[in-house]
């Protein structure tokens, strides 16, 4: 060991300080201050018997200071450092920031103030594009990270969901519940109700229809048809065409002087209509009759 005499009073850097630096008592007071000065802003009194003081200061503010207390309104979020820990002295590329908040974003470019170092727009992660209305949300933590020039929104990673991985799916739009192609998409169970009654429920009037789970539609209706004997051709044109095909027909006369002696054949069908004929087998005459009208296809 040097002899006090032979060391060397030294005021630099403590890594650059040869063997025999002497230190002065103002230096190692003013490294002293300093570690008083960390154990204190964790918010415990300094005690100098403790010799674990330090330590734990320093896992309060790694696990504590990045934790901001937020007072301002939506869209104007003003943060302030928790507890009594110190603000740096301005804002550094990398810094994260979390907060929580009673107000949601309810526009693009909303602002922080984190511990009055300046107002900075809130952007979306890659830097570039705004975030989206709602972004910002309430009763959860949100996470700023400053890139030099603007907070960043860090958002949760979600997986999407898939057949094997469980995650987030998107809600079908109505265009995609009525395409029924879309594979990537859930609908709601207001839309699949909406769906069934669409697909299975008839239309309950003198005209109307109805369609099976295999897709197959039937429809009907009445038509009053002409007077007339031996054979009257009529025609009739759906409410709504089928879809794809007309794949049969069939009617019933009523309401005439003749119907018992009367039946009814087609001699032309479409999507969109049929062309029968009424058959008065007894020589008689029918009387305007009505016809009710029965007709399948998909």
């Amino acid at each position: 060991m040097k002899e006090q005499d032979d060391r060397l009073d030294w005021t630099g850097p403590l890594s650059q300080a040869p063997a025999n630096a002497k230190l002065s008592a103002e230096f190692i007071n003013q490294i002293q201050g300093n570690i008083e000065q960390i154990v204190r802003a964790s918010g415990v009194s300094f005690d100098g018997t403790n010799d674990m003081q330090l330590a734990q200061s320093i896992t309060d503010h790694a696990l504590g200071a990045d934790y901001a207390l937020e007072s301002g309104t939506a869209n104007n979020y003003v943060l302030a450092i928790s507890g009594s820990r110190y603000l740096p002295n301005q804002l550094a590329v990398g810094y994260q920031i979390r907060f929580r908040t009673g107000n949601a974003n309810t526009n693009t470019t909303p602002t922080a103030n984190y511990g009055g170092l300046g107002v900075k727009t809130i952007v979306a992660e890659n830097g570039t594009d705004a975030i989206a209305v709602g972004d910002i949300k309430v009763g959860v933590v949100n996470t700023l990270e400053y890139d030099g020039t603007n907070w960043r929104l860090i958002l949760s990673k979600v997986n999407t969901a898939s057949e094997t991985v469980a995650g987030a799916i998107k809600i079908s739009t109505s265009a995609q519940m009525t395409a029924g192609t879309d594979d990537s998409s859930a609908m709601t169970p207001a839309k699949v109700n909406a769906k069934i009654l669409e697909l299975f429920t008839a239309t309950k009037a003198n005209t109307g229809e109805t369609k099976d789970a295999n897709g197959f539609i039937m429809k009907w209706s009445s038509q009053v048809s002409s007077s007339g004997s031996g054979l009257i051709t009529q025609s009739i044109t759906f409410a709504t065409p089928f879809p794809t095909a007309c794949v049969g027909f069939f009617g019933i006369v009523t309401t005439t002087n003749q119907a018992g002696a009367c039946s009814i054949d087609y001699t032309a069908k479409s999507t969109t209509g049929v062309t029968y004929r009424i058959i008065e087998r007894s020589e008689g005459t029918i009387t305007t009759p009505t016809v009710i009208i029965f007709a399948i296809g998909y």
